[in-house]
């Protein structure tokens, strides 16, 4: 679904999906003053809710928010709530491990791992570029998440947004 570039056709198909799953999916605009992108919570034992901000338009940080709210759901507790704030001060196992869950649910380690070699060792914006759009046609991800990690891991610089993608919200 990541390769879905239309944001309201993409939120009536994760709804779905989630639905099927017991899960209901929220899309909610910026909240002012409050720095969050996502929040999970089980309202009852069988259903639970996750509710994602739209602060944030970049495919990549929309991805793994979502991703990591489905962490939360996978991983906790079912009487946990869960709402993530940017810069927020905890500095938790928990967070940690939901944060790799949702980084390696998108793009496997190893292979990632293999990527980082190959743009080590290239200078060309251009190169970098082609390699990113091969890797995530492989992977079948869209190649603003794989740009939006590298540059979060420092691997590229945080001006090659070419292939980062905003979702138009309505």
């Amino acid at each position: 679904m990541t390769l879905i570039e239309e944001p309201n056709e993409l939120m009536s198909k994760l709804r779905e999906e989630f639905k099927a799953c017991g899960i209901a999916f929220v899309i909610t605009k910026k909240l002012t003053n409050a720095p969050i992108n996502g929040a999970t919570r089980w309202v009852s034992p069988e259903k639970a809710l996750i509710q994602m901000s739209i602060r944030w338009k970049w495919v990549d940080i929309f991805w793994f928010s979502l991703f990591h709210e489905l962490g939360h759901i996978l991983i906790d507790n079912k009487k946990d709530f869960n709402v993530d704030l940017i810069k927020n001060k905890i500095d938790d196992h928990k967070e940690k491990e939901i944060d790799i869950f949702a980084r390696d649910s998108l793009i496997p380690l190893e292979k990632y791992i293999q990527l980082e070699k190959k743009v080590s060792d290239l200078r060309n914006m251009a190169e970098i570029y082609n390699i990113v759009v091969l890797f995530a046609k492989e992977i079948g991800v869209h190649p603003g998440i794989v740009i939006g990690r590298l540059q979060h891991e420092k691997k590229v610089p945080l001006n090659m947004n070419r292939l980062r993608m905003r979702y138009d919200w309505i």
